[in-house]
Formats: C-alpha cells, sequence, structure tokens
C-alpha cells in the first residue's frame, strides 16, 4: 500500500517506475510474489505518461490476461484493464500531433491495441471506422496505428472483413506492410475464419513460405486461435514436418513454439506431450520441451 501511494505521488523516477512493475510480474511469475500484489499495484499507474514504464505495464497486464483468458474471471479482468488504460488513451487521441516524440507514437498504437484486446467498445468502433475508409481509399492510415487498427478489425471481423484483408495484402508490394496484414488475419476469433486464414497462407500461393510464421505468432497470442492452430498443427503434420524442418527453411521449432506455448491448463500440456511422443520432431526437441 505504501508503495502503490507513494507511486501515485510521483515520487520514483521513470526508471524505478519501470523497474517496480516489471520485477513483481517477474517475481510473481515465478511464484514469490502473489500475483493480487501486481493487481493492487496497476491502478497507480494510470496516470503514467512514459513510453518505457508502459511497456512493463502493458506486459504486465498481458501476462495476467493470458492466464485467466479461458476462465469466468475474463470479462471482469477485461474491465480492470480498460480502466488502467483510458487516462491515457485519452490524454493521446487517435491523432498524432506535429513535433511529438517517436515514442508518444508508438505508445498511442501500444495503448489502442491493448484497448481494443479488453473489448472497449469506443476503440473498437473508431478502429472499425477508419479501416473501413482505409479500405475503400477515404483515409490513410497512420502507420504507427496499423497494427492496432488491422488486429482490431480483425478480432471483431466476418468473412467480409476476411476478404478485405485478402484484396489489401495482395494489391500490398511492401513487405512490412503484408506482414502487418498476415500478423492482423490470425487474430479473428471465428474458427472457420481462422481455418481459412491458415488455408490461404499455406496454399493459396500468395504467401511465402517463411512468412507463414506471422500467421502463427498472432494466432499463438489468444485462445481462440491457438486452439485452432493447435487442431491445424495435428491434422497437417506431415506436410508442416517436411516444409519447414529441413532445406532452406528450418522453421518447425518456431512454428511448434507459436502454437503451443501459450496454453495455460494441464490436459493442454499432456496433449502436447502425447502428441509429440508419436510425431518426432529431432530438429524442434528443444521447442517441444519449452512448449
Amino acid at each position: 500500500r505504501v508503495l502503490t501511494q507513494a507511486l501515485r505521488k510521483g515520487v520514483f523516477s521513470p526508471v524505478d517506475r519501470y523497474g517496480i512493475i516489471s520485477d513483481a510480474i517477474s517475481l510473481s511469475r515465478a511464484g514469490h510474489l502473489s500475483t493480487s500484489h501486481v493487481l493492487e499495484l496497476l491502478p497507480a499507474y494510470t496516470e503514467e505518461e512514459n513510453y518505457s514504464v508502459w511497456v512493463a505495464v502493458l506486459g504486465s497486464l498481458g501476462a495476467i490476461g493470458s492466464i485467466i483468458e479461458e476462465t469466468l474471471e475474463k470479462a471482469r479482468f477485461e474491465s480492470f484493464a480498460r480502466s488502467i488504460l483510458r487516462s491515457i488513451a485519452s490524454k493521446l487521441g487517435w491523432d498524432a500531433l506535429p513535433n511529438e516524440p517517436h515514442t508518444t507514437q508508438l505508445l498511442r498504437g501500444m495503448v489502442f491495441s491493448a484497448l481494443g484486446e479488453y473489448r472497449d467498445e469506443e476503440t473498437v468502433f473508431a478502429a472499425d471506422f477508419r479501416f473501413s475508409h482505409h479500405i475503400a481509399g477515404n483515409l490513410s492510415i497512420d502507420p504507427n496505428l496499423r497494427a492496432a487498427v488491422y488486429g482490431i478489425s480483425a478480432k471483431y471481423g466476418s468473412r467480409a472483413t476476411f476478404a478485405s484483408f485478402v484484396e489489401l495484402y495482395e494489391r500490398e508490394s511492401l513487405q512490412e506492410e503484408r506482414v502487418r496484414i498476415l500478423n492482423a488475419m490470425g487474430k479473428f476469433t471465428d474458427p472457420a475464419i481462422l481455418s481459412s486464414v491458415l488455408d490461404y497462407a499455406v496454399n493459396s500461393g500468395k504467401v511465402r513460405p517463411g512468412d507463414f510464421i506471422y500467421v502463427l505468432l498472432t494466432l499463438g497470442s489468444h485462445a481462440d486461435g491457438r486452439r485452432v492452430g493447435w487442431q491445424f498443427l495435428q491434422d497437417n503434420w506431415d506436410m508442416l514436418s517436411e516444409r519447414y524442418s529441413c532445406g532452406g527453411i528450418k522453421m518447425l521449432g518456431s512454428i511448434i513454439g507459436s502454437t503451443c506455448s501459450g496454453f495455460t491448463k494441464a490436459s493442454d500440456a499432456d496433449a502436447i506431450e502425447t502428441f509429440f511422443k508419436t510425431h518426432p520432431a529431432p530438429s524442434a526437441t528443444r521447442a517441444i520441451a519449452e512448449a
């Protein structure tokens, strides 16, 4: 409580404010500090404006959220996270100001991406508005906000949204932007759409084999995508192990890590171990053990 009060009063330097929440979540992960103590600290950061400190705050929220995303506490946690983020979102706004620091531009994207992840209705509406006008050619989204807008639009999107992403991807020539679009495609939550995303990434011939990993990285970051990705890996193991374990693209370990590392239930750990006992992957032994 004393530490929380000191944080609210601005007693500590940015380095110390960063260190306090970063150490707290690390100690919690190691089992030396109750997660409830981390949750008690986080509201003291609602008026924080420093980019580096927010990296630690958002990382802490993400770490806790990933543990409870398939529990009954998910909605309560999302409400809690929104309460932490609303003040900084209001200060930043969606539009960049002249001559503002680059870190402010980066922070804006991170904050609105997180608010979208935590189902903030105003943020979802604003992102959808920008995406639809961007697709129509009426509005160009600030590059620092594109990952946030694309990701939010996909998370709450329909099959028509997926079609828009495909169109956007196929007319894009810049690799950086193509990667951003592939990352966003992994944010869909409808299993049928996610299956179409995977089919497109693997079988359309439009996505470079080495870029397939970008879809899986995002799929593995949320519960809906993780389960679809894990089923896809099992159903297509022979193809994936042949294509990505040898030759010039040795990516099988990354594919396994991206797909399997985010699970939090013992039953999933058992299922993963059972699968790889009968489907060995010598080039990915360490990735399997870590997952």
